[in-house]
């Protein structure tokens, strides 16, 4: 993929996957289909057949014109483009996440044995260790990226944040991946929820502790 267009289209390829399948289920899908499910895995909330191709459609199109507009837009924008080929990998692991959740969704309304938790802690523990692998490549923006009070003031606060969060997600992620493979099924989704939940506040403390450290 040397070329921008080439990116793009691929691109493409994966928001068309979920309408493809659709388009493919249709006469078997029920009028009904499940579009959120709880903790256990179950569906809590459905939404018409003909109304979840509009909202796959707005989920995934406001996904990529996101990506796309941010660099555009936002403050710092050369550091976003500064990331290259490593913008489009962040872009491409969640859109696939995306994807792959919205397919499933439409093959768990025709197979009832299909349980939500049986998959998506491993799809989110996967892209939390696709997107450490790029995190220190991120440079100091107001788009992607650890974006504290702390990271945005300071260039080594946001480089230190991201080195020691680069880690913690490659690193978390193999352990939490570990741990839900080797327990009982019903654990797998409160695992991972843990896991985002470490992920998600360790770098927001690190970020603080290292600007007082900063300022002492």
């Amino acid at each position: 993929m040397k070329h921008s267009i080439e990116k793009e289209i691929f691109l493409l390829f994966i928001l068309a996957l979920p309408f493809v399948l659709l388009a493919y289920l249709w006469n078997k899908l029920p009028e009904e289909i499940p579009i959120h499910f709880n903790i256990n895995g179950e569906a809590d909330d459905w939404a018409s057949k003909t109304t979840v191709p509009y909202i796959f459609g707005a989920i995934l199109l406001l996904t990529y014109t996101t990506f796309k507009l941010a660099p555009l837009f936002t403050k710092k924008k050369q550091q976003i483009q500064k990331m290259g080929n490593k913008y489009f990998w962040v872009q491409l692991s969640i859109l696939v996440l995306l994807s792959v959740v919205m397919c499933f969704t439409l093959l768990s309304s025709i197979n009832q044995n299909l349980n939500i938790n049986d998959y998506l802690p491993y799809l989110l523990l996967m892209l939390f260790c696709i997107l450490g692998n790029y995190l220190q490549s991120v440079k100091q923006n107001y788009f992607i990226g650890i974006r504290t009070p702390w990271t945005l003031r300071s260039k080594e606060n946001w480089k230190k944040t991201h080195r020691v969060t680069a880690r913690l997600w490659v690193y978390g992620s193999i352990l939490f991946l570990l741990l839900v493979l080797i327990t009982p099924s019903n654990l797998s989704m409160p695992l991972c929820i843990a896991g985002v939940a470490i992920f998600a506040i360790v770098p927001i403390i690190y970020s603080y502790a290292f600007h007082l450290k900063q300022t002492s």
